[in-house]
């Protein structure tokens, strides 16, 4: 495969694969195919294919709902019509899902100046990878199979395929740059170790079908010969020939035996390309017994080695309401087509009713009586009772209520929508896991191939900024990557909005910040302050901790900032590197993210020089305070005095007069 261009190659004969591992990827893909004809119908069901069913021999097939003349269709007057209602659901949720970048951060592994600096730069890589490597459709794709399937996996690989392309060695070979990919697998094409749950499993299997061109296309193609043999269609019976192979990766985590463990890829039963080392790699490139898939599942089995999907749980409720609608249908076709209810020989054999206007019809009368419209039935309203129920026992099973219309309560209404919240909530906890072991393994990818100078753009505070001439190397094996499952949560304008009113009344935003907040439909900029000063604060307590503390350089003094020699009373041009910047660092946030050190054991258990380096920080953070608060209070009296003088410049106009009862005369 072209992900595996930059492994060790560990052999190259076009041959079949040993015994074992054939064992292996047979019994693990004979599993995956009992589960098949069941994701496969799930999957039908969300394409809005409602007449998909498996049958008693485990294979998929489906209902007619057509006619045809050789009578294998469905019958002339049954309707088999679909309402997608499972389309809208997914739609929902998955835009809930991915309507929001990831909050990738990036845990140092140390206090080392030079492993923080790496973490911040991975963290701005990440963000920027999301969009350059595609991560919102991969994101998508995955939520649609975890929904549909109960399961999807990611497999993150370096593609040495991308560009731009530039000349390599003496032979003036042009090559691609490359990048870094990943690939989304559904449920059918992802297997392993039957009984093993899919951590545990010592291997994995991937099944899927490639264009034989791009196969042989490959750096590393063995040149076997290559046979068309995964053209099937949903049922399972072989249709036209194609340009189709099936390829099969196996992956085998380290091992005793192989230590690097290995990647095998074959097709036709035989290793298309040479046997290579497990992909999952450290910066050093050696190989982590971990597996190298990610995978993402919306509920837990734990009584089975398959996850289980919500689609499966709606396809009953879904085709009985399709069922009660197509009755509905039926009906109409029935009972109200016009028909005449004539005695026999009373219309004249000169006309017959049709839909002219103005025609007549004249008929023969009979002892009295005339042809008169044949009276329509009532239409069944249990058919109409039976969708509407069907429809919100699909909005329960899949945690999207609609409010009843007899639920008035304030309180009613908050419990139906909290109840969603915290169903949905679970999985947003899983993608949030997802996303963190996802691109942890790109940043690892990143670090072990980005070898040339590269410029790297990412969305910055105020605009598209770039990193030139980045190399992976400067990561420095910071991948330690989280994303807190509140930075996926969806939000409304609505809320969005509330949220700003609620900063803006408590006074921690001007009204400037709060009205560009509301035009701009987002709230993160307004704690994005808030965020830098904790950071501040902590890389302040990283010095401390590394002893480099005392050691910065001096610095200019800010305008603005009050900077007096203590000997000489006179102004100062600069101060010491450590000192809180008066004006730039909010002293009020940086003394509470000191305060809460103090109360730790690390704190008590520090050098007596660290203790004294945060004493000094903490003091030179309440002189800033005292001298603010000095001048607010020295503000408020200067206001008082104005307002007094004002009002002493006031005209007297005298002291109003009560109102005296009139004297009589």
């Amino acid at each position: 495969m072209a992900e595996a261009n930059d492994m060790e190659v560990l052999g190259a004969v076009a041959s079949a694969p040993e015994k074992s591992v054939m064992d292996r990827i047979r019994r693990s893909r004979r599993q995956a195919d009992d589960w098949t004809p069941e994701w496969r119908e799930c999957l039908e069901f969300a394409r809005g294919n409602h007449y998909a069913f498996v049958s008693s021999r485990n294979k998929l097939t489906n209902q007619a709902t057509k006619e045809s003349y050789d009578g294998k269709g469905k019958p002339k007057w049954r309707v088999r019509q679909s309402r997608n209602l499972i389309f809208a659901i997914l739609d929902s949720k998955i835009s809930a899902a991915t309507q929001r970048v990831p909050g990738y951060e990036v845990i140092p592994s140390s206090t080392d100046a030079e492993d923080i600096s790496g973490a911040k730069l991975a963290e701005k890589i990440a963000l920027a990878g999301y969009e350059s490597w595609s991560l919102r459709r991969a994101t998508e794709s995955a939520v649609y199979y975890a929904l549909a399937t109960g399961e999807a996996f990611a497999f993150p690989y370096w593609d040495s395929t991308v560009g731009p392309f530039v000349e390599a060695g003496e032979d003036e070979e042009v090559v691609g740059l490359g990048d870094v990919r990943v690939k989304i697998y559904g449920a059918p094409e992802v297997s392993w170790e039957p009984g093993c749950q899919f951590d545990d499993s010592p291997f994995y299997v991937i099944e899927h079908a490639r264009p034989i061109d791009s196969v042989k296309a490959e750096e590393g193609f063995l040149g076997i010969k290559l046979t068309p043999d995964a053209e099937v269609d949903w049922k399972g019976e072989k249709t036209e020939p194609s340009q189709m192979v099936l390829v099969t990766d196996y992956l085998e985590r380290p091992t005793p035996e192989h230590p690097q463990g290995r990647w095998l890829t074959l097709a036709n039963g035989k290793l298309a390309f040479p046997q290579a080392e497990y992909p999952l790699k450290d910066k050093d490139g050696e190989s982590i017994d971990q597996p190298c898939i990610h995978r993402l599942s919306y509920m837990i089995d734990p009584s089975s080695d398959r996850d289980q999907g919500l689609v499966k749980q709606l396809i009953d409720p879904m085709r009985t309401f399709n069922d009660a609608l197509n009755k509905v249908s039926e009906w109409k076709n029935v009972a109200l087509s016009p028909q005449i209810l004539a005695p026999v020989g009373s219309l004249d054999s000169r006309t017959r009713p049709s839909d002219e206007p103005g025609s007549v019809v004249y008929y023969n009368p009979i002892v009295g009586h005339e042809p008169k419209w044949r009276p329509v039935p009532p239409i069944p309203s249990e058919l109409f009772a039976l969708a509407d129920r069907m429809e919100r026992m699909m909005g329960f099973i899949a945690s999207e209520n609609q409010v009843p219309s007899q639920v008035e309560s304030g309180k009613g209404i908050q419990a139906l929508l909290e109840r969603d919240r915290l169903s949905w909530g679970n999985f947003i906890v899983k993608l949030a896991d997802w996303h963190s072991t996802v691109m942890r393994s790109c940043l690892t990818l990143v670090q072990r191939h980005y070898t040339e100078p590269r410029i790297i753009q990412y969305r910055g505070r105020t605009g598209w900024e770039s990193i030139q001439d980045f190399l992976g190397i400067n990561l420095r094996n910071q991948t330690d990557v989280r994303v807190a499952p509140g930075s996926l949560e969806p939000r409304t304008r609505q809320a969005i909005e509330q949220r700003i009113m609620n900063y803006a009344q408590m006074g921690w935003v001007s009204p400037e910040a709060a009205m560009a907040a509301i035009d701009g439909g987002t709230a993160e900029k307004l704690v994005e302050s808030y965020e830098l000063d904790i950071a501040r604060a902590n890389l302040i307590i990283s010095k401390i901790r590394a002893g480099t503390f005392l050691e910065e350089p001096m610095r200019p003094v800010f305008p603005g900032e009050e900077a007096i020699d203590p000997a000489t009373g006179m102004p100062l041009t600069e101060v010491p590197g450590w000192m809180p910047r008066e004006g730039v660092d909010n002293v009020t946030v940086h003394k509470a993210v000191f305060s809460d050190w103090f109360k730790t054991d690390e704190w008590d258990a520090m050098p007596p020089e660290a203790k004294e380096a945060s004493l000094i920080y903490f003091s030179a953070l309440s002189d800033i305070e005292m001298r603010q608060a000095q001048r607010a209070q020295e503000l408020q009296a200067q206001e008082a005095m104005n307002q007094g003088m004002m009002n002493a410049a006031k005209p007297d106009v005298g002291t109003p007069q009560s109102s005296l009862p009139a004297i009589p005369s």
